[in-house]
Order: C-alpha cells, then structure tokens, then sequence
C-alpha cells in the first residue's frame, strides 16, 4: 500500500508543478502584474486583429497585408481556438498561452524520452518547463505573446525528437516519423522562415559531420538532405497561394553595421548576465560542454556505426553550436535589427538540453533514487510557486478586462461625435482599433499620410475619414503631419487631447488624398523638400559650389489622382539666361523605379527669380501613386531652389 501510494505521488508531482506553474501565469495575467503592453502593442496584436476582422467582422483574407512570417502555424491555429472557445480577446490571450505551454512541455517531455527513462523524463520536463517560465531570459517576454517567432521555437523541439528518431532509432528512413517531420517542417516553413536558419541548417550540418565520422550511414544522409530540399521547395509554393499581399524585410548583407550589430547583441548578452545569473550560468555551461563532447568524444570504430546515447549527445552538441553560429552571424553580418525575439533557440535550448547532457552520466538511467530526488526538487518548486500564487492572490484584484485611460478617453472622444473612421500612426492604430467598445477602424499611415501597408487590411482605407490621431510623442515616420492634413482639408472642426495625443476632429470629414478638385493647391518650401547637394538656408536650398553634380531637391512624393496638373518652381541662378544650369523632371516614385512623366532645362535667371510652369498629367495607372518633381544640378553657375507649387487643372 505505502508503495503504491508512493508511486501515485512519484506519478502526479510532475503534472502538479506544470498546472501550477501556468496556473500563476494566468494569475499574474488577470491580476496585470505582467507588462501589459507586451501583450497590447500593435505587434502583438496581429492575430487578435485579424482574428476580429475576418471573424466578427466579416473581413476579407484577401485584403490584409499579412507579417513577413505570417504565424500560420502553430500561432494562428492555437489563437483562433482561442479566440473562438473564450468569444473576447482578453479571454483568448491567456488560453493562447496555456495552450502554447501545454504544447512546450509536451515536446519536451518527447524529446527527453530519448535520452532517458520515461518517469524520469516526466519529471525532468517538468522542471526544465517550469525554469524555462521562471527564469528571466531576454526572451521570458514573448514565451506568452504570439507571432514573436515562439511558436517556431515549439516546432524546433518536436522537429528535433523526430529527426533524432529518424537517424538513430528508424531502420528505414521511409517512416511515420518522416512524414510527420516533413508535414510539420512545410507548415513552419510557411509561417515563419527563420525555421530554416534555426533548424533545417543545423541539423544537416550536425548529421553530415556525423556521417564523415562514421557515425550515421549515407542513405539517411542522402534522403535527409533530399527531405529538407522537398520541404523547402513545397513550402514555396504554398507560400505563393496562401500569402496574397506580400510583405517582406529587405534582408542582405552588410558589413558596415557590423560594429553596430555586435554591440546590441553584447547587450542582449550583458542584460542577460544583470538580470538573471542563474540562466546565464547555465548557458554558457551547456555551451562549454557541447564544446568538449564535440572535441573530444571520439567513441567511434572505424566502420561500424555504433547507435549508442553519445552519438545522440555529439548531435544535439553539434546541433546547438550550429544554432548559436548562425543566429549571430546572420544578426552580426545583415541588415535586420538585433533583436532578442531572432534568438530565442540560442537561450532556451541550453537551458533544455542540460538535463540531457545529464543523462549521459550511466547511474542516472539505472539508479532509482534519482526519481525519489526528482520528486523531492519538482515537489520543492511547487510549494515555492503555490506560496508565492497565494500571496499575490491576497494582495492583488482580478482584472475583468484590459482598458486603458487613453483608450477610454478615445472611446468618450467617438461616442460624442458618433465617429467610425479614423487613421493614426502604426503603434497606435490596432490597439486603438481592437481595445474600443465602438465599432471603428483604424487606417495606419506614415507621417506622409501614405498607407502603411503593414500587418494591416486595405479595407480599413477609406476615401473620408472623421478624425485623425496626432501622437505628438511617436517618432518619424510615424508621427502623422498636421500641417498636412490641414494644408489638404482646412482647419479641424475640433480638437481633443487624450494624454500625448491629439485628435482632430472634422465634421464633414477628411481626405488623406489631395488636388480631389479642381484649383486644388499644394505648395512647399524648399528646405522642406528633400535635397542631395544643396545646403538649407532660410526657407531656400541652395548650392554653395559650383562642380557638384546632382539633385538639389527632389521629392514631395505627393500621391496624386488621375488628373491634369500644372506645377510651379520658384529659382534663381547667377548665369545667363541662355546657359543651361540643370533640369526638371516629373516621376511617378515607383517602389522599383521612377516612371519619367516629362522634363525640360532650367536656365540662368541673370541673379533673379524665375519661375517654370509646366503642365503634366497623371494616367489611370499610376492613380494614387507618389509623384515626384526632381531639380537636377548640372554643375555651372549656381542654383537656389525657393518654393514648389502643384495645382489641379482639371
């Protein structure tokens, strides 16, 4: 009987610390003592959104510009059950994150399974889950959040256990456990391609090396490389059907952000050693060890492929160094941001893999006091974690919803004015959009009043909208321009503040889109125009040197619609009138081209302003596109830029 009942407590230790771990969670959830805006910025809110237009909303998939790594899967499945079971987003957030939870630990129990007994890998996975949430890695904030690339990391632990089987436990490669490596592999490649980086190169290159010593035979080899190229090839295809409006980060090589680069990965690394020494620690220590085992664990004859627990040590030891030499080369050598959410494998996988490397010792799979010690550790964190559940559920209220001052005051603000539209900058956008007990959309804009088409759906743009939020402390190009919207549409029928932003009101509506009439006007300074070669001074741009060559303004990169127009410079140079000084020209700022319109000579002006008037006309085609009128300097006698002038003609 005491036996039995031993067993039972040895069996259900394990399941109690997971349940409680996610359990204070949810509690530290509802009660807001986590950093709230991790879980409500605009980022973090892509799933949710979509999940608000395409199922309440009744929106169309066809519209929305989607994330470079859509998070088709696991996130998107898992939050839209989510969303689906609890009906609010509020509700959905934490069931997002239990399931994600329920999914981590699941992997890794598989995972430990073959490195050890299956009570003691219970166990094991327990605690390596429960430190994984405990410990404060510079990735603890998106292990609760979707679409932060943690759901690729899910993925790479349940492609590890299936590829580990594949090489040492399969006799044929041809097996289930290929199939479900290959069917999980072109989901995730589809969803987020950093899978590649992460997984697919690592562990060929792991397994190749292992071949050269003998140690996996060449038919596996061979078809695994065949698997990962198939999966690559397939995921492109379905790539190209399933994502309709693509976005994507202009990703290449550059050398000159190298210094830059290294300094914001050191201090990643650095915040990591003054946070939390204890997951610094282990770190480093897994990546010592997979260095020795690497260097010196040549148990291995020369022809015979020995299937032994080291072999599968030296592969996830390779495997690890891999993962950590590609993250930061790829984040040191190109032009991505450094950024901890492109390296949660470097910092989560030793803290999995140490109690692998543990297993290794032979008394531990055979030694039952071991499972008694598991017990007594597991058993320890969980009267830690329900002690310290307990006194933050005496001194803290549950939160029934998430709703901010500001988006209250926003809320007021559209109740007394009966608005439905409006457009704001990207980070104020979607928690604007969702967080509202109002029926409105949001368009996101630049400063320029151009669409940010971002994560986004195009059914948010309307031709009018009624109010326009101005962030007066959003950075560019985010912070929308006032001027602008006045310039185009006349002064607000009223203006509100709601803390640091200002929300302008119009009655009859507004237009992002200008020159909509006829005798429609725009006119700019100079030195508010962009400029290669010219120096700014007062409200002008002029050349200070003759013998450069170049554009000495260009721009505004207007977005004009079909339509006659008529523009107006206003110059003067110091040359004869009949010396040729430079050139005008009219574009259409293509994303890969500049569509020439018409262009004409500027000549010298005898030292006083001149002006050229032209006509040029905007075709059906490039409606709505950004126009610009450049003024090219050809080097001789000078040139001074005073104002610019477009009007609508027709």
């Amino acid at each position: 009987m005491k036996a039995l009942l031993t067993t039972r407590i040895l069996n259900i230790t394990p399941y109690l610390l997971i349940f409680v771990v996610i359990l204070s969670n949810i509690f530290l959830y509802f009660t807001n003592q986590l950093s709230m805006d991790q879980f409500f910025n605009a980022d973090a809110l892509y799933l949710p959104s979509l999940y608000k237009d395409l199922m309440v909303n009744s929106g169309s998939y066809e519209n929305w510009h989607l994330t470079p790594a859509p998070y088709f899967f696991p996130d998107m499945i898992l939050y839209f059950l989510a969303n689906f079971l609890t009906s609010h987003y509020y509700y959905a957030i934490p069931m997002f994150f239990t399931f994600q939870a329920i999914v981590l630990v699941v992997a890794i129990y598989h995972l430990y399974t073959l490195f050890m007994e299956k009570s003691i890998a219970l166990n094991t996975a327990a605690i390596t889950f429960s430190l994984i949430y405990i410990l404060s890695t510079p990735v603890s904030e998106y292990q609760l959040v979707s679409a932060f690339h943690f759901g690729e990391f899910l993925i790479i632990i349940m492609s590890l256990y299936f590829g580990i089987k594949i090489i040492f436990f399969c006799e044929n490669f041809v097996s289930k456990d290929s199939f479900y490596l290959l069917l999980l592999t072109i989901l995730i490649i589809v969803s987020d391609r950093l899978f590649i980086l992460h997984f697919i190169l690592p562990f060929f290159f792991s397994v190749f090396i292992l071949w050269t010593k003998i140690l996996v035979n060449t038919r596996k080899t061979f078809m695994l490389a065949i698997l990962f190229a198939l999966e690559i090839f397939i995921s492109s295809i379905l790539e190209k059907i399933f994502i309709i409006n693509k976005t994507s980060y202009s990703i290449k090589l550059d050398i000159s952000k190298l210094t830059e680069n290294a300094n914001a990965i050191k201090s990643i690394f650095y915040d990591a050693y003054q946070n939390d020494f204890a997951s610094f620690v282990i770190i480093v220590t897994v990546l010592i060890i997979s260095i020795i085992i690497i260097i010196f664990n040549n148990r291995f004859e020369d022809s015979n492929i020995k299937i032994s627990p080291s072999n599968k040590i030296i592969l996830i030891s390779l495997f690890l160094i891999f993962v950590w030499l590609g993250s930061l080369l790829v984040l040191l050598l190109f032009n991505l941001t450094v950024t901890s959410r492109y390296m949660i494998p470097v910092f989560l996988l030793p803290i999995i893999f140490l109690p692998i490397y543990f297993s290794y010792i032979k008394f531990i799979e055979r030694n039952f006091i071991i499972k008694y010690v598991l017990t007594i550790f597991v058993s320890t964190l969980i009267l830690i974690t329900t002690i310290s559940l307990i006194d933050k559920f005496f001194k803290n209220d549950l939160k029934t919803n998430y709703y901010p001052r500001f988006n209250s005051c926003i809320d007021e603000f559209i109740k007394s004015t009966n608005s439905t539209t409006g457009i704001s900058q990207y980070w104020q956008a979607k928690p604007t959009y969702l967080l509202s007990d109002n029926n409105i959309t949001i368009a996101q804009v630049f400063d320029n009043l151009n669409y940010m088409n971002w994560i986004s759906s195009k059914s948010w743009h309307n031709e009018y909208y009624d109010f326009a939020l101005i962030d007066h402390k959003a950075p560019k190009p985010y912070k929308l321009n006032k001027e602008r919207i006045i310039l185009i549409n006349g002064a607000p029928s009223d203006t509100v503040f709601c803390e640091d932003t200002e929300i302008l009101f119009y009655k009859n509506k507004f237009t992002l889109m200008p020159m909509q009439k006829k005798d429609s006007y725009l006119e700019w300074e100079a030195s508010s125009l962009p400029s290669k070669i010219g120096k700014k001074i007062n409200n002008h741009v002029t050349i200070e040197q003759e013998n450069i060559v170049g554009h000495i303004t260009f721009g505004p990169y207007v977005t004009l619609p079909k339509g006659k127009y008529q523009f107006h410079i206003t110059y003067a140079s110091k040359e004869l009138d009949t010396i040729k000084v430079g050139k005008w020209d009219v574009v259409i700022a293509l994303p890969n081209e500049a569509k020439l319109i018409d262009e004409g000579a500027i000549f010298g002006s005898n030292g006083i302003d001149n002006n050229i008037i032209k006509k040029f006309i905007v075709e059906k085609e490039f409606s709505n596109q950004k126009v610009e009128i450049r003024n090219f300097y050809n080097g001789i006698g000078g040139l001074t830029i005073k104002k610019l002038s477009i009007t609508r003609i027709d």
